[in-house]
């Protein structure tokens, strides 16, 4: 329970988490409905050709059974497939003169719908003498290939992203060589992913069926909020101490900008071991942070709920209440797709990361920042302080998880069409803390959830 004196003031807490809050949404939201630059169309472009080619190959029964493509890459493909591609070409339609990664992207666009690259195209790769373009453009150009000259245009398409690797299935094409549609460790992780998929599924089904068995029978009842009772300026601190959460992680990403921007040069990526001491350094920062006092009050971490007197438990109920929530999401995520199909898609730059593509260090930087950092300081800002400052404002603990979960949703950079998804994510979150009174379960849940994301996202990738 936070320790409470009783001062007399006006309500500073809620006032700089509301600043905090609209500042980050009003941002988000600026960008999210901003036209995008030529670098980023033709980036998710580019990410969107890799989704759909990999569920092309994936998806097609034939090719599970082995069904192999003949020279020329002449199987046809579907109609979903075909629909994609033609949606990004005209993407980049506009940068195809200035950027040969435009230009490269609409010519296997036609090849993988079986037609003929555009000449127009092809222009876009002729503008200097950069080998890898050089050699693109003799794989278009060429009615055929012999095999003998594979390995030299091979050492200038270099790389694992999309373009690199249809390049190269083009070109074996080209030479004869029959490629299986599916390769067998494809086939495997394709398999995997569906038996995963349905084993989420049906365990979640027994799960909520457990649950309300149980409550029918006057059994796991909710303990309450993890803070306990708080007096009405108790929860003014709690909102004090969220906007200093977001202040914190602002700061870091300013900090990491600026450290990117002084030793990295123009286009690129920000440096690895940038990423990797923000992630430390947050860590580190949290708990400094909540050894102080807010108002006069002393809001500590034990205080939010970030209790380990029964770590075991409180895990196993935040692993189980991800997997209770996988046919929610996966539903919400559909009605969403469908509501929202005329605003633009949500996207994260976590997972464009590892849609292009990101392996060694940066996938475990990646990893560390969606497992670990996300989970503790998105739970300790959303359910350890507000949500149980919203409860307590509102007399209402649905009143606390409905708003909390919004705001969750809202800060995401997704946009719109990502919010009701990520509002179940929250909702199910403040719902795991209510009912066993602690944190632990909430981060728990969180941690699995983006952990399955990007264990989905390797097996498809």
């Amino acid at each position: 329970m936070i320790a409470n004196p009783t001062p007399t003031r006006q309500p500073i807490g809620w006032v700089s988490m509301f600043l905090m809050l609209g500042l980050l949404l009003a941002t988000n939201l600026w960008a999210y409905f901003q036209p995008l630059t030529e670098e980023e169309q033709v980036k998710r472009a580019v990410a969107k050709f890799h989704v759909a080619r990999r569920l092309e190959n994936l998806g097609d029964a034939r090719a599970l059974v082995g069904e192999t493509r003949s020279r020329g890459g002449s199987r046809r493909p579907s109609e979903n497939y075909v629909r994609e591609l033609d949606g990004i070409a005209e993407r980049v339609r506009p940068y195809r003169a200035t950027d040969p990664e435009a230009a490269a992207l609409r010519i296997m666009v036609r090849v993988e719908q079986g037609a003929v690259p555009d000449p127009e195209d092809l222009k876009g790769l002729a503008r200097d003498n950069d080998p890898y373009h050089l050699a693109l453009r003799r794989i278009y150009t060429s009615e055929a290939l012999s095999p003998k000259e594979l390995p030299a245009l091979f050492k200038e398409i270099r790389g694992d992203g999309v373009l690199e690797e249809t390049a190269r299935d083009h070109a074996r094409a080209k030479a004869g060589i029959v490629l299986p549609q599916a390769t067998p460790a494809v086939r495997e992780r394709f398999a995997t992913l569906g038996v995963l998929a349905a084993g989420c599924v049906a365990g979640a089904l027994l799960l909520w069926g457990l649950y309300f068995s149980r409550r029918a029978k006057g059994l796991w009842r909710p303990r309450g909020l993890a803070t306990g009772p708080i007096s009405a300026y108790a929860a003014d601190a709690l909102a004090a101490r969220s906007a200093q959460l977001f202040g914190l992680f602002l700061g870091s990403s300013v900090l990491a900008t600026l450290l990117t921007v002084t030793v990295a040069k123009s286009g690129d990526k920000s440096p690895i071991w940038v990423e990797a001491l923000t992630v430390v350094g947050l860590l580190a920062a949290i708990p400094l942070l909540f050894r102080t006092r807010v108002f006069g009050f002393a809001v500590s971490l034990r205080s939010v709920g970030l209790r380990m007197d029964e770590f075991g438990r409180d895990a196993v109920w935040g692993a189980a209440g991800a997997l209770a929530n996988v046919p929610i999401i996966l539903l919400v995520a559909a009605a969403s797709q469908t509501l929202f199909r005329s605003l633009p898609e949500p996207t994260h730059p976590l997972t464009e990361e590892l849609a292009v593509g990101a392996d060694g260090w940066r996938f475990v930087v990646l990893l560390a920042q969606a497992v670990i950092l996300a989970p503790i300081l998105e739970e300790l800002v959303f359910r350890g302080t507000f949500f149980p400052a919203l409860a307590r404002v509102f007399r209402s603990v649905p009143s606390g998880i409905l708003l909390s979960s919004f705001l969750f949703a809202a800060i995401h950079p997704q946009g719109v069409a990502g919010w009701p998804p990520l509002f179940v994510v929250g909702a199910m979150a403040a719902m795991l803390s209510h009912q066993r009174g602690s944190l632990v379960p909430a981060i728990a849940m969180h941690a699995v959830h983006n952990l399955a994301v990007m264990l989905a996202s390797f097996l498809l990738f």
